[in-house]
């Protein structure tokens, strides 16, 4: 057996008792929203006394990666003569999607902004103590601007609750190899990843087009306008497309991306240790 039936049996025997989600939006992978919950903090033990924190996170919420993936979708859409009445509809939708995406592509939305600024205030909230005139403090952030914008909002609203002004929020290229690194072998494992989506793109295909030979990648095009339609939460746009899939075809997108990321980043025996090893100059900075 090769490594790829492994992964793929894997994959099944990974996600074959996750429930059907009553809404689509936590079948959105890394465009899930995640929502506030109220936590108890739990105290130090008797004798002992916060002194250090810190904190590595993700950028937030995001338009999708580049106006090139919003575009590419949109072409299949230009020929309104090869589009069903569901079609149709649906690209009047992407052209509202589009007039909201152009040029925002890889952006911060003002979610993103929010949330970072959220996580800044339950940190001041839960620890006041560090934040006094003689803590150090020092933000990093990669030389990615949504990831930038993050940092941005977080020191901006951690500077307004503690009044400690003029805390430094760094982006340096110089940092990109321990903050981001992925490491050549990474890279290469990454590149080899080629999953295929556990589900026939053809009903999906033919509820949209007329004649559905001239989709040359109807799979890809499925993935794609799963990632628009997960990424409406983010952008807090009042359009859905949730209403052209059907559950399973939603959920093969998510599991397909599912194992990919934990096979790409996560820690699996299949993986041979390589994102760890990636994570090295990150854990000893």
């Amino acid at each position: 057996m090769n490594r790829l039936n492994r992964i793929m049996m894997l994959g099944l025997a990974l996600f074959v008792a996750i429930p059907l989600f009553a809404q689509y939006e936590r079948l959105g992978g890394v465009y899930y929203a995640y929502p506030i919950t109220e936590t108890k903090m739990n105290q130090a033990p008797e004798g002992y006394e916060p002194f250090y924190i810190s904190h590595y996170g993700r950028h937030g919420s995001r338009w999708l990666t580049s106006d090139n993936r919003y575009i590419w979708v949109n072409q299949h859409f230009e020929d309104q003569k090869n589009l069903t009445k569901l079609g149709k509809d649906v690209r009047k939708r992407l052209d509202k999607i589009w007039k909201n995406a152009k040029g925002n592509g890889g952006k911060l939305t003002a979610l993103g902004g929010r949330q970072h600024r959220g996580i800044a205030r339950r940190m001041y909230q839960n620890f006041p103590q560090l934040f006094t005139s003689d803590t150090h403090l020092s933000a990093h952030s990669s030389v990615v601007g949504r990831c930038r914008s993050s940092m941005l909002a977080f020191v901006d609203e951690l500077s307004k609750l503690s009044g400690l002004s003029g805390l430094p929020a760094i982006t340096d290229s110089a940092d990109m190899a321990w903050i981001a690194y992925t490491s050549p072998e990474e890279k290469a494992w990454e590149n080899r990843m080629n999953l295929p989506l556990k589900l026939s793109p053809e009903r999906f295909i033919k509820a949209l087009f007329v004649d559905p030979s001239k989709i040359d990648n109807p799979s890809k095009l499925l993935m794609e306008i799963h990632t628009i339609a997960s990424d409406m939460q983010d952008v807090e746009l009042n359009v859905s497309l949730y209403d052209i899939f059907t559950p399973e075809e939603f959920q093969a997108v998510y599991e397909k991306n599912n194992i990919g990321m934990t096979l790409v980043h996560g820690d699996m025996i299949l993986n041979e240790g390589i994102p760890a090893r990636s994570a090295i100059s990150l854990w000893e900075n």
